[in-house]
């Protein structure tokens, strides 16, 4: 039982190691809301294994490293809260072959949840706004 505790804590920590190493960036794309101010909007992270499950049948996910972007479409209502959410645009790219297995959605995943919790000021009228999301592999520093 100890043994098993072990490895669990030593796996936890090698995934918090496995997150350090990717980095990513969000940015607004077409900025259609004039004087959009966030009350909450945490960056997406890289997507979780429990997100993921499906796309590791045969590996681990520790072996599963995918690069690209996920922009997204979506309306800020008067009130501020987020609506018709929509990716309009998105890359997975795995940097290692695994043909056997498909990333679509991989990183879509981890954004779509978090701005669908989005909030922001009140506005005087609803808008439409893109924001992109970038995921790439940092080198050691």
């Amino acid at each position: 039982m100890r043994l098993h505790s072990a490895l669990c804590i030593t796996m936890k920590k090698l995934i918090t190691l496995y997150f350090a190493f990717f980095s990513a960036i969000t940015t607004a794309q077409e900025m259609k809301c004039e004087g959009l101010k966030e009350i909450s909007a945490p960056n997406p992270t890289y997507p979780l294994p429990e997100q993921v499950r499906e796309y590791l049948p045969g590996t681990s996910y520790m072996h599963i490293f995918v690069e690209g972007y996920v922009v997204v479409e979506f309306t800020v209502e008067k009130s501020g809260h987020i609506n018709d959410l929509k990716v309009v645009e998105s890359e997975n790219k795995p940097n290692r072959d695994k043909a056997k297995i498909s990333f679509d959605w991989f990183l879509e995943k981890s954004v779509v949840p978090v701005v669908s919790k989005w909030q922001f000021e009140p506005l005087v009228q609803p808008c439409t706004h893109r924001q992109k999301s970038s995921y790439f592999l940092s080198p050691n520093e």
